[in-house]
This record gives structure tokens, sequence and C-alpha cells, in this order.
């Protein structure tokens, strides 16, 4: 049994740690279960069991897809992010502070 874990939430927190110092932000753990796969038929062929450099390819090739959309999503939030920071800058350019913080003068 494959999984995965990941520190994606700090990610989008902006606390994430890209020097390693605090581990791994994406880890991929493996666990034996003594079990066949859902897909062993038994007899060693149609899907599991004895093709097991097959299953491993497609481990991998499944992890690194999973990855890849992992990060296209991350990407796409950070620019979601700076496309939103921009407008609203740009919506405040030119206000005086009085008109930024309102009629109450920034008290609530």
């Amino acid at each position: 049994l494959y999984f995965t874990t990941t520190r994606l939430h700090r990610y989008f927190d902006k606390s994430m740690d890209w020097t390693g110092g605090e581990g791994a932000n994406v880890r991929i753990i493996k666990i034996k279960v003594n079990e066949n796969s859902y897909n062993y038929n038994g007899h060693g062929g149609g899907g599991g069991g004895d093709d097991s450099s097959a299953n491993s390819l497609g481990i991998v090739l499944g992890v690194i897809i999973g990855l890849v959309v992992i990060g296209l999503i991350c990407f796409l939030f950070y620019k979601y992010k700076r496309r939103q920071e921009k407008r609203d800058n740009t919506l405040y350019k030119g206000l005086t502070e009085h008109d930024q913080l309102g009629h109450s003068g920034g008290r609530l």
C-alpha cells in the first residue's frame, strides 16, 4: 500500500520550509499489508501479482502525475492570489488615507 503525506497547508499559509530544516514537505510511504492487489486474478496475468515491474511503473507514474497535478493547483492558486492582490492595490491607488480608512477613521 502506497500513500502520500504533504504539508500543502503550509504552502497556502506561506509558512512552508523550503530549506528542508523541518523535514520533507512531501512524503511517499509504503506499507506491507500481506495481501494481493485488488486486481490480482490469481493466475499470474491480467493485471497483478507476478507482473511487479509493470505495477511499480504504474505506481511511480501515478505518483508523478499526482504531484504534477498538485503543483499545478498550487501554481494556479498562487497566480489567482497575486491577481487579487494587484486588483486590490489598484483599487486603493490614489485614495487618501482618510478614504482608505472610511468615515470611522479606522475605529470600529
